[in-house]
């Protein structure tokens, strides 16, 4: 074994449970999702992304008290490149078929308060993001728990770790900002672009230019507000303006939410995370975790 060090993201989810009377949240069904997600047989619980070559699930849960520590795998497939030997430099095709992928895993643990359910998420390249772990949840809670007299709906919000939209209004001008959205956008009903995606980075960039001397101000703040609320089809806003004194000025929400590294031991052969070691340091710091 040896140690990786692991980014951790801080996220609150949203649960609202609506009927014909009345709508209220209920942070407490995410128990009982999860637990009818796992009662599936695993190619139930698999949702392919066939757009993005990408598949992920629930692989496991457990629960102690108000805490679930969640493993959610996921693979890319339909990629299969002949294989090199580091030593003799020989080559041989690669034995794996094109529906399978390298399983990645990505731990979540979640601490279900009254109003709300604070999420800390390993973030990694390979992984799955906050926006598509939501997703995978409303398909599910749909499919699983919503009846005629009852639905529900989620969203999520990323808790910052400082207030980017005061920094946002402190600036005299935007010049021009970066918006980046998830690459399915290109295949909406707005944009019908269906061509294959594989080959096209997670995140496509839109960038928004201000005309000269003005400024963008009201268009980013109505990003960011869609950012910090409900993001699934945003992941990152950056921005470069200037100051009241002229200074040139770059945000990114990257910078103000709430990240922490976690060390977290490593199998050498396979780069998995031991998941027992890093739920236990997720569960220290959702349990000393209050919201103001």
């Amino acid at each position: 074994m040896s140690t990786s060090k692991r980014k951790i993201g801080f996220y609150s989810i949203k649960i609202e449970r609506q009927t014909n009377e009345s709508s209220n949240i209920d942070s407490k069904v995410i128990s009982t999702l999860i637990k009818e997600i796992n009662k599936l047989d695993e190619n139930e619980r698999i949702y392919d992304i066939k757009k993005s070559n990408k598949f992920h699930f629930l692989n496991s849960q457990t629960k102690n008290k108000n805490i679930i520590n969640i493993v959610f795998a996921s693979a890319k497939y339909h990629h299969r490149p002949p294989l090199i030997d580091k030593d003799t430099g020989d080559r041989r095709d690669n034995p794996k078929s094109l529906t399978e992928g390298e399983l990645e895993s990505t731990h979540i643990s979640l601490k279900i308060l009254d109003d709300e359910i604070v999420v800390l998420m390993e973030e990694r390249q390979v992984g799955v993001a906050i926006g598509s772990f939501v997703s995978y949840l409303k398909i599910y809670i749909n499919r699983l728990l919503k009846t005629k007299k009852t639905s529900y709906t989620l969203s999520y919000s990323v808790i910052p770790k400082g207030n980017f939209l005061e920094e946002l209004e402190k600036l005299k001008r935007i010049r021009l900002g970066n918006i980046y959205v998830e690459k399915q956008l290109l295949g909406s009903e707005y944009l019908n672009y269906s061509n294959r995606l594989e080959q096209v980075q997670d995140d496509l960039i839109l960038t928004i230019k201000a005309k000269r001397n003005r400024s963008i101000k009201d268009n980013i703040r109505e990003f960011s507000n869609l950012f910090f609320t409900e993001g699934e089809r945003i992941s990152k806003i950056r921005v470069y303006g200037e100051s009241e004194e002229g200074n040139k000025i770059l945000l990114d929400t990257d910078l103000v939410k709430m990240i922490e590294y976690l060390e977290a031991e490593v199998d050498d052969t396979t780069g998995i995370v031991d998941s027992a070691t890093i739920f236990l340091k997720l569960n220290k710091i959702l349990k000393g975790y209050e919201v103001d």
